[in-house]
């Protein structure tokens, strides 16, 4: 469990990936630098991450966590792109990490400065490169371009079924640049959370949440319905129930209401636990307060 609530509350805290922090976030403006971190703490940094990997058992549950999360992380955030220098060791970790995939493929993102939109032609052939480092960092540099040429290069990354770190990467890319066209990445984003890998299916459902807005106004019917259908499905294998109501809670409340029975069902279910089951209360009662909005319209006053 603590497992679970370290990748849904701690990390989604100090990556900005959760919810609160999508509505909360704004980008950076550009003319403003982040500031200078030393070589030497940067490097320090990238040795803690590369200890709390080889962390032999659960890494949430080692004593190198408590360092990672309240620490590294949030400073790492904080720097933006002055940790870039520390890129490269990001991406090695990425690519030879068996558990830790999706955090350094947000840590990698989030220190990867803007790219100019000039470099994204010869990102996309990066992308495609041998050498495995490469490639993620061309998709981390792709998900920092915010242009519709990136997407169908980080659609396809998070499509390669015999490359995880790929997978993951492309995923959760597409998190980060998704708005751009979200009808296509959301589109993309629904058919991972099908994965036969639950780190893919979480990365998944952490990229439509990161996709908010866009999933709530500019994702048209047809598409929706479509990642409701997925959610919905993702929702009853139970292996992400958080995440799954997270895409649900993002989508327009007449789809969301079609996973009322899944949602009823994962609230009542005692083999889940309590704390799994708060957002799926929450997003019930919304849909409770909409069906008594419209049950008050469209009552018939009495005649006196």
């Amino acid at each position: 469990m603590l497992n679970r609530i370290a990748r849904r509350i701690l990390l989604p805290m100090v990556l900005c990936v959760s919810l609160p922090c999508v509505s909360q976030t704004a980008e950076q403006p550009a003319q403003v630098a982040p500031p200078a971190v030393a070589p030497d703490e940067l490097r320090r940094w990238l040795q803690v991450l590369v200890e709390w990997d080889r962390t032999k058992g659960d890494p949430y549950m080692s004593p190198a966590s408590n360092e990672v999360f309240l620490r590294v992380l949030p400073a790492l955030q904080k720097a933006g792109a002055a940790a870039f220098p520390i890129a490269p060791g990001v991406a090695d970790l990425l690519t030879t990490t068996n558990r830790n995939w999706s955090t350094f493929a947000r840590v990698l993102i989030e220190m990867t400065p803007p790219t100019p939109p000039d470099e994204v032609a010869s990102l996309v052939q990066s992308a495609r490169a041998t050498d495995a480092a490469t490639r993620v960092l061309a998709l981390a540099r792709l998900a920092r371009s915010k242009r519709p040429e990136a997407i169908g290069a980080l659609r396809d990354a998070a499509r390669v079924y015999h490359d995880t770190v790929q997978r993951v990467t492309g995923t959760v890319a597409l998190g980060y640049t998704g708005d751009v066209l979200p009808e296509i990445a959301a589109t993309a984003l629904a058919g991972n959370l099908r994965d036969r890998e639950r780190v893919v299916r979480s990365s998944a459902a952490d990229s439509l949440g990161r996709m908010c807005a866009a999933l709530q106004t500019r994702v048209p019917a047809t598409p929706a319905m479509i990642v409701g259908g997925f959610a919905t499905d993702f929702l009853q294998t139970r292996d992400d129930p958080q995440g799954a109501v997270i895409v649900l809670g993002c989508l327009p409340l007449q789809v969301a209401a079609r996973a009322r029975g899944p949602l009823q069902a994962l609230v009542d279910d005692p083999k889940v636990a309590d704390f799994n089951k708060i957002s799926a209360r929450v997003l019930l009662a919304r849909l409770q307060a909409v069906d008594q909005d419209a049950a008050g319209a469209i009552a018939v006053p009495k005649q006196p």
